[in-house]
């Protein structure tokens, strides 16, 4: 009896600490430049999965206080958990694996997510008395998820490190050390939570325990990490640009031709600040310069490490840097027509972007005498 009031009691400083940790991680503020954005993603992801951890406490104790059938509670719990596992381990993904949340991986989760629910709905509908049946589907399920996980997570710490074997650096291995403890501690979170409904008492006391523990740590690790994300971040760019470096296939002598004659087109255009008329596309530099598209975006990707737009946007940036330092009098929006941006909005939206200010006050903190703001570029 003591034991089930002691649970009782830890469940609801579980959920305020859920509630808590979930809505923290989701508003706190994060720089908005690109770079920030994989730690952006996985740091929503993670607290939108606090936060369902924390409603879903809450929602199963309504549910008993309302006297609902132990195998529908049970059917609710493992759907949500499941949703719980999946916002996990793709904030885990995504943070080294960049590219991952796509349209393609967001509808293998969807159907995944869809798939539990059904089967937790047809094994209510079977037998609607058996809680072991809902609980066999569901956890049958969920390990099926956390093993293919488990080998897909593997397989990038592998890629990972083996772009790591002519680069090291403390940093990086130390922050891939905290995601490898992390994704540790919670695929034993997820595995563990699938028979702790059908455990006794002080096993589901130390499964409480345990999971508040593991969650305050990861939670406190994602906020701290903020202050050094920066670093590690262009650490990981470098690996993978000197990995690339490294492995790529060298040029044919028509290639090197092809690229000189492209470099040169490009330094010309740069000259003439051809970056700065507006509505400048691929195609029409391509034309410009004497090659199709596909390869200048090609030699533009290889070369300067991003896309035609970002590259794009890269020069006007700099342009328009060099004018608010040049001449306070511009207003934003002269400076953003004179950069080759479409619009002033535009021109801000960008900025901040790339450096977490708007156009105006990075002004002021980079034109000040002695000031500590941005080298002059």
């Amino acid at each position: 009896m003591k034991g089930s009031i002691f649970l009782e009691y830890l469940m609801v400083v579980a959920l305020v600490l859920y509630l808590f940790m979930g809505v923290n991680l989701i508003l706190a503020k994060t720089p908005k430049r690109d770079l920030y954005a994989p730690y952006r993603n996985s740091k929503l992801l993670v607290g939108i999965a606090f936060l369902l951890i924390g409603l879903m406490l809450s929602g199963l104790w309504l549910a008993r206080a309302a006297r609902w059938a132990e195998n529908a509670i049970l059917a609710i719990d493992l759907v949500s958990h499941y949703a719980v596992y999946i916002l996990l381990t793709v904030a885990s993904i995504n943070l080294f694996k960049h590219d991952y949340l796509n349209r393609a991986s967001v509808r293998r989760l969807a159907m995944g997510f869809a798939a539990i629910t059904a089967i937790s709905a047809l094994s209510l509908l079977i037998t609607p008395n058996s809680q072991w049946t809902v609980q066999a589907a569901g956890t049958a399920w969920l390990f099926g998820y956390m093993i293919w996980f488990i080998a897909y997570f593997h397989k990038i710490i592998r890629q990972v490190r083996a772009k790591m074997a002519n680069y090291h650096n403390r940093a990086l291995t130390h922050y891939i050390r905290w995601v490898i403890r992390s994704v540790m501690l919670w695929v034993i979170f997820g595995l563990a939570s699938t028979f702790v409904p059908f455990a006794p008492t002080w096993v589901q006391i130390a499964f409480r325990i345990y999971g508040i523990a593991v969650n305050c740590y990861i939670y406190a690790s994602f906020r701290n990490y903020l202050m050094h994300y920066e670093a590690v971040e262009l650490d990981i760019r470098e690996m993978e640009r000197r990995h690339y470096n490294k492995h790529r296939p060298p040029k044919s002598q028509a290639e090197e031709t092809r690229d000189q004659m492209i470099e040169q087109g490009i330094q010309v255009w740069l000259r003439m600040n051809g970056f700065t008329q507006t509505g400048v596309t691929v195609e029409q530099l391509a034309l410009q310069i004497g090659t199709n598209r596909s390869y200048l975006s090609y030699y533009i990707n290889r070369t300067y490490g991003t896309k035609f737009s970002d590259w794009l946007n890269q020069l006007r940036l700099k342009h328009a840097k060099n004018m608010l330092r040049a001449d306070k009098s511009l207003s934003m929006e002269e400076v953003a027509l004179r950069s080759g941006f479409s619009s002033g909005s535009y021109f801000t939206k960008i900025f901040v972007k790339s450096t977490g200010k708007p156009p105006m006050k990075w002004r002021e903190q980079n034109t000040r005498p002695h000031t500590g703001g941005d080298k002059q570029e």
